[in-house]
């Protein structure tokens, strides 16, 4: 017998208090360098300490970028900011930083030499911002060199990877090893078949002590490879693992984890026929023998890529990215798959701007659900430093975007849960247009009920409203839009789960209305209990809170 269901609704006006659903804001801390232009964080970690670490860029008081560490509180105070600019006083850079068991910091990147273009360079500091010492790598062909990656071993030893000039061989895939002390171990260098273009973007330790790095390797005839190489930790080749698509073009690896089973699993993509670029990942075993190649084609036929790559408490597999969408450009994306090669689920998100959006960086985090960062095109407000967290199911937690006071390119190229359980995101953001900041947020990612006093200036003419109260069955929505958005108007219950979409499209000005059935997204009536009815219209919100008896 199906029963009736009463529907109690009240309703919280914007302009008092608002029942969010999503992550709350702890923090936004930018950083601008002494000079006019650029700044920006690649990487983010937080340190046995409990402080929080980035490391970028930040232009100088020159004409170019200081190669940059910065340190905060976890409640966004700065510590301190590190700055090196290399002796041949160019362009400086970090692309990763670590804390070592030792406390110290190092951070990879590049750095200008006298002579020497630019140096694959390691820098280490301590935990209050003292330079221990600066390493630095030119390559045979004393040209461009540079680290994208870096980690510290089990074994207590640095391990970076990137890429060096040689002589006459272009770029090589390059792995350095350094003791804590700074003292080159050992350099790998590997020179694909073409004797052209290769690159080592990620490197991993994996439980049998072993080296493994991902990137690219130009191969002969066949353009870039899905290229995996694993060295000793005393730097002897054990294998390569090469993969050209059916494409025959520009394949490439980007990022790369070991399972606690010890096979491996590297994302990046692979150009196939008739879909250019496939989101791809592909498992070995330590051995070097391929297990299997998982393989996402989006609905545009576009461009599909994985940058980033977890393996969960579960055992299952987590890669974000970018996936041409139909109609919406390039959609945010997440695609989890199992340990067999087994897609579970795609998660995608198209900004609110209908344009390019994309996923740099994926964490799992302690609560076991996961967080990526990237960014998504607003309404008017160009790219937006965006996270979005999802459940280990792939659905949808919460999506926080960040409009920079410029409204112009926002982005985030990292993010880490805590261990205080937060989530910091690094990147950059526009202050004003073409000066980045070198930008660090803190979200908490509980999720359900947040009730947080807003800024009237949010939306002050942007209406929601229920009818009847109580309702038995089903209630009329009303709302109301002082111009043009792009509207998403949403049912979720209080852990934050989204229960029913009632709209997700762009919607003139004026007075809107929408009866909801109480029913969630499969036709089934909702369970007693409590639930909120947020409304979105661009970067605005406006909440109200129903009880389902």
């Amino acid at each position: 017998m199906r029963s009736k269901i009463g529907m109690v609704v009240l309703v919280v006006w914007i302009l008092v208090l608002s029942s969010e659903i999503s992550a709350q804001e702890r923090w936004v801390y930018n950083y601008r360098g002494p000079g006019i232009w650029s700044n920006g964080a690649y990487s983010v970690v937080m340190g046995a300490d409990g402080n929080v670490y980035a490391a970028g860029f930040s232009f100088g008081t020159g004409l170019d970028d200081d190669f940059t560490v910065v340190s905060l509180t976890s409640w966004g105070g700065e510590r301190w900011v590190y700055r090196h600019n290399g002796p041949g006083n160019g362009d400086d850079g970090a692309r990763s930083v670590v804390m070592g068991a030792d406390s110290n910091l190092y951070a990879a990147g590049y750095s200008r030499g006298i002579g020497t273009y630019s140096d694959f360079t390691v820098v280490s500091i301590t935990s209050w911002g003292g330079e221990r010492w600066v390493y630095r790598y030119n390559g045979p062909a004393n040209a461009s060199d540079m680290a994208y990656s870096i980690l510290m071993g089990t074994d207590g030893n640095l391990y970076a990877a990137g890429t060096s000039d040689g002589s006459g061989t272009d770029k090589d895939f390059t792995l350095v090893s350094l003791d804590t002390g700074g003292v080159e171990r050992w350099v790998y260098r590997y020179d694909g078949p073409d004797g052209d273009y290769d690159v080592a973007y990620s490197i991993v330790m994996g439980t049998d002590g072993n080296l493994y790095a991902a990137g690219l390797s130009s191969g002969s005839g066949t353009s870039w490879d899905f290229t995996v190489v694993s060295v000793t930790p005393s730097g002897g080749e054990r294998w390569v693992y090469r993969n050209s698509g059916p494409g025959g073009n520009q394949d490439r690896a980007y990022s790369i984890v070991a399972g606690a089973n010890g096979d491996l699993y590297a994302a990046g993509h692979i150009q196939t026929n008739g879909t250019f670029w496939d989101l791809s990942v592909i498992s070995l075993d330590s051995l070097g023998t391929e297990r299997w190649v998982y393989q996402y084609d989006g609905p545009g036929n576009g461009s599909d890529v994985a940058y980033s790559i977890v393996v969960g408490t579960d055992g299952n597999l987590y890669a974000a990215g970018g996936s041409a969408g139909s109609g919406t450009n390039a959609d945010f994306i997440v695609a989890s798959l199992d340990s067999s090669g087994t897609g579970r689920w795609v998660y995608r998100y198209n900004g609110p701007g209908n344009r390019d959006d994309e996923a740099k960086s994926i964490a799992l985090g302690s609560d076991g659900n996961l967080y990526a960062a990237g960014y998504s095109y607003g309404s008017g407000t160009v790219r937006d430093f965006t996270v979005v967290s999802l459940t280990p199911s792939g659905d949808e937690r919460w999506v926080h975007n960040y409009d920079g006071t410029a409204s112009e390119n926002d982005e985030a190229n990292s993010v880490v849960m805590g261990t205080d359980g937060n989530i910091y995101a690094a990147g950059k953001t526009d202050g004003i247009i073409g000066n980045w900041g070198f930008t660090v947020i803190s979200l908490n990612p509980d999720v359900g009920v947040v009730e947080a006093e807003l800024r009237p200036s949010q939306s002050p003419k942007l209406k929601l409203s229920v009818s009847p109260v109580p309702a038995m069955s089903g209630m009329k929505i009303y709302y109301s839009l002082p111009k043009p958005y792009e509207v998403r108007l949403s049912v979720y219950d209080v852990s934050g789960k989204l229960v029913k979409e009632l709209a997700n499209a762009k919607e003139e000005s004026g007075s809107k209305v929408l009866f909801w059935e109480g029913k969630n997204d499969t036709g089934e009536r909702v369970a007693s209990g409590t639930y909120f009815i947020q409304l979105k219209a661009g970067n605005s919100y406006a909440s109200a809170k129903i009880i389902v008896l």
